[in-house]
């Protein structure tokens, strides 16, 4: 049965748009507000299971994109700490109710702005060392797993090493891939892939797609900076409020 509150739509439909601009290449990073609009309409796990068919056909795209560009390195080292960080969200969201999901969420939101003011100092290229690097992994599979929103993790560990666009925009694609393909089968578990969220990222699907195009041609045409600081200001506010939500339930 599809979802049917149009409340949830509101938050959904402008969620969906804003991350498949960003998957296509515009303002990278900001999809990250999906999550956060979507949980405050419905339960956090729920928002990610809807995400999780419409983020594979995103990835698609991006993979087919950037097939040739990665860094094999980073990708070695990323990937299999991801999917330990998946594990270990997995095996713990039973224990989480939705007001400590909606805490978590939001304060990745927060610390995503954070995150950004941090990368624009770094003005040097390194590699930061390899243990910095496997913590962002696990935290970057346990964010995505319950916020889609392990973006920021791996960020704070390529950005540094100053690669070229192009192999970075390609090691973020294979990389939230392979992450997200490794989800499916832990998400069926939680009961999160019904027909309830199927039915609903099949109705959202289109958007998606046609969102992701509409990235590939602002990347050419649109500045990114209005665009990122109106993201922004609705990021740190939808963040605010999630954990007001969290902090008042759990209080209740």
């Amino acid at each position: 049965m599809l979802i049917t509150d149009i409340w949830f739509y509101v938050a959904a439909v402008p969620a969906v748009v804003v991350m498949g601009v960003s998957k296509g290449g515009f303002a990278s990073g900001v999809g990250i507000i999906a999550m956060p609009l979507i949980a405050t309409a419905v339960p956090p796990m729920q928002a990610a299971g809807i995400m999780l068919p419409i983020l594979m056909s995103m990835d698609v795209v991006t993979v087919w994109s950037w097939r040739r560009e990665w860094d094999g390195r980073s990708l070695a080292l990323l990937l299999p700490t991801g999917l330990i960080g998946i594990g270990l969200a997995w095996l713990t969201a039973h224990l989480v109710d939705d007001h400590v999901l909606r805490i978590v969420i939001g304060l990745t939101a927060l610390g995503f702005i954070a995150s950004r003011v941090v990368l624009r100092r770094i003005n040097s290229a390194r590699r930061p060392p390899l243990v910095l690097g496997a913590i962002a992994g696990v935290v970057s599979g346990f964010t995505s797993f319950v916020a889609n929103a392990g973006g920021p993790p791996v960020q704070m560990y390529l950005v540094p090493q100053r690669l070229p666009k192009q192999v970075f925009t390609g090691t973020m694609a294979w990389l939230f891939a392979a992450i997200n393909a490794s989800k499916v089968f832990p998400f069926l578990m939680l009961g999160q892939l019904d027909v309830t969220n199927l039915s609903t990222s099949a109705v959202l699907f289109p958007l998606s797609v046609i969102s992701t195009l509409v990235g590939v041609a602002l990347v050419h045409k649109v500045p990114e900076g209005p665009f990122y600081k109106v993201v922004y200001v609705a990021l740190g506010f939808v963040g605010v409020a999630l954990v007001w939500i969290g902090v008042a339930g759990l209080l209740a």
